[in-house]
């Protein structure tokens, strides 16, 4: 695989000051070259398809004594990934990684995505990225995927979309004022017109704080949850969940349509306008 441009300037590592300052705080390491094969040697993908180092050779001295001082700023442990992915095959259970053993545990497993991507780096001459960001537990219901296009919201969804979670219907009201909000300042920040962010929201006092996790491409290789990237896409404006049947005397606000959907009223300013 190759790295687009547009997918490389998803990556963390490119992200501007402003943008990484919506997210939770995030610690990045830069991998020599030399380290940067002996990471991609953990992976099966990788050693196919290249030659020399991997397996039988070890990170640096100067890698493991940054990752030490590092790690020592996340006492709670981390969510360990690379610019591109985060490790995914083989880990059974999500839980954090504690400490620097825990972050080369998760570094030396097999994993196809890492694999390819190391693979990409090597070949390409390009700098790989480690970042540590602190592990929470992020609930089911909380995480939502918002589309971003010519410098717009264009639509949001529930991130795990085909479950029904009656969080969402619940605090409906709030969760999308959070959003909202949280648009205002996501925008501006953005490098990109047309991209899609992964976030997730938190109560805080009567209402809901948004968080930024990660940045996709704005292309169909990501999915378009309760969206659909057919004929163009379906990006309406719209707020999309999957909406609790409401009693029949309780009045319903919102059309129900498009996988219990919100429809955008008609001046068309559901969103901020963009930048």
């Amino acid at each position: 695989m190759f790295f687009t441009q547009a997918l490389r300037q998803t990556f963390p590592e490119h992200y501007p000051d402003g943008l990484r300052d919506l997210m939770m705080p995030m610690v990045s390491i830069k991998l020599s070259a030399e380290d940067a094969v002996v990471l991609g040697g953990f992976n099966m993908a990788f050693r196919a398809a290249m030659t020399g180092g991997g397996s039988d050779s070890y990170f640096s001295d100067g890698f493991l004594d940054t990752l030490d001082a590092a790690m020592a700023q996340f006492p709670e442990g981390v969510m360990p990934r690379l610019g591109y992915c985060s490790w995914k095959a083989g880990s059974v259970d999500n839980i954090p990684a504690i400490g620097t053993r825990g972050v080369l545990q998760v570094m030396s497993r097999d994993d196809p995505r890492i694999g390819r991507a190391m693979i990409a780096h090597v070949v390409m001459n390009e700098p790989a990225v480690l970042h540590l960001r602190p592990w929470i537990k992020i609930p089911d219901w909380a995480e939502f995927r918002m589309f971003i296009r010519g410098g717009r919201v264009v639509g949001a969804s529930q991130y795990l979309h085909r479950a029904v979670f009656p969080a969402i219907t619940h605090n409906e009201a709030a969760i999308l004022a959070a959003l909202q909000q949280f648009s205002t300042v996501l925008l501006p920040a953005l490098h990109l017109d047309d991209v899609v962010a992964d976030v997730f929201v938190t109560p805080q006092g009567t209402g809901f704080r948004t968080t930024l996790i990660e940045l996709n491409p704005f292309q169909p290789e990501t999915d378009a949850c309760l969206f659909s990237w057919a004929r163009g896409g379906n990006f309406d404006g719209s707020f999309r969940f999957h909406r609790l049947a409401r009693p029949a005397d309780r009045p319903v606000t919102a059309a129900a349509g498009g996988a219990g959907a919100l429809s955008p009223p008609p001046q068309d300013d559901y969103w901020t306008s963009g930048r």
